[in-house]
């Protein structure tokens, strides 16, 4: 009935209801989480729809829902050490949410704590080595840290999970800026039809065959 309520429109309404429902059944988490989502969205409504998040996961740890909330709200407030908590409690419960690992990832870009960015992707790629998503996340951090190396070697591993125009590219622009062209040369012939039929990668070939001229 509050879901009936709240698609008309009728908030107050929904949330009376939902609120004798809690009044009934005062242990059910989902209860809890549909207040909070409704309280979410009135003036002021954070603090108390965090409270009946912290019960509803009190009540249930394991509730997704609640907690992606919780998150959400702590961002909104700019609690973002809250909500790095928050993600690693469910990334735990969740180790392969791809989409939780890489928002946990970019907070930690986002606050420059490298370090633990790095340590994310590397776990995720000791996890799920068939994913290209984990390398490329590591290049960005490698980029970060200006270290070609390890953005070399982890753009070689894209590439070898997932030989993408994208993955080349970036490939052969890292072996460019490395000052490697020939690598970067033979890397394009060795992917000469997808080269034939992208500009961004005729446009590496040029440049690595400029350098490779130069020298």
């Amino acid at each position: 009935k509050a879901l009936i309520a709240e698609g008309r429109g009728d908030t107050d309404a929904a949330t009376k209801m939902l609120d004798n429902a809690i009044t009934r059944w005062p242990t059910d988490s989902m209860l809890y989480y549909q207040r909070a989502r409704l309280q979410a969205q009135q003036p002021g409504g954070i603090l108390p729809a965090m409270k009946d998040l912290d019960e509803a996961l009190r009540l249930n740890p394991s509730g997704v829902e609640s907690r992606q909330l919780l998150i959400r709200l702590h961002l909104q407030k700019g609690e973002v050490k809250d909500a790095v908590r928050e993600l690693r409690a469910l990334l735990t419960r969740q180790p392969g949410a791809t989409d939780v690992r890489l928002q946990l990832f970019n907070l930690y870009l986002n606050r420059g704590d490298y370090l633990a960015a790095a340590g994310l992707v590397e776990d995720a790629m000791q996890k799920f080595p068939g994913d290209p998503t984990w390398p490329r996340e590591r290049a960005r951090v490698a980029e970060l840290q200006k270290d070609l190396p390890k953005q070399r070697e982890s753009w070689e591993r894209a590439v070898m999970i997932a030989p993408s125009p994208a993955n080349i590219a970036s490939l052969a622009d890292v072996m460019l800026r490395a000052g490697a062209p020939n690598d970067a040369l033979k890397l394009l012939r060795d992917h000469a039809d997808q080269v034939n039929q992208q500009p961004l990668l005729q446009a590496l070939r040029g440049r690595a065959m400029a350098e490779m001229n130069r020298k």
